[in-house]
């Protein structure tokens, strides 16, 4: 994908970057860029990334579906796989929270 937006008069572009920011203010990247670039060709712009964006995200979905179809089906046999195994490790919970709660109370008895 391209790395930029392109932009004319007293700027080249808009750095994708401006976008991947944790604390990414829509307001404040509008007002910075709006003193160089009239505002509907800054609309435009981001109208172009807006639309480039999207086409991205569907062409990666559509190129990992099989991986994520697979990972699905792998997921549900791994939670059947665990199935069997969950009333066992839950019966050894509950005797381990047992043990716990009985060698307490001894050690408070000891005190």
């Amino acid at each position: 994908h391209d790395s930029v937006l392109s932009c004319s008069r007293d700027m080249d572009e808009i750095h994708y970057s401006e976008f991947e920011n944790p604390n990414f203010d829509a307001k404040e990247l509008v007002q910075r860029y709006r003193k160089r670039v009239p505002l509907p060709q800054l609309q435009k712009l981001l109208r172009t990334h807006h639309g480039n964006t999207r086409q991205e995200l569907v062409e990666l979905i559509n190129e990992k579906y099989a991986d994520f179809v697979s990972l699905s089906s792998r997921m549900q046999g791994v939670e059947r796989a665990l199935k069997p195994l969950r009333a066992p490790l839950e019966e050894s919970s509950e005797l381990t929270k047992g043990l716990h709660a009985k060698l307490g109370g001894l050690l408070q008895k000891a005190e």
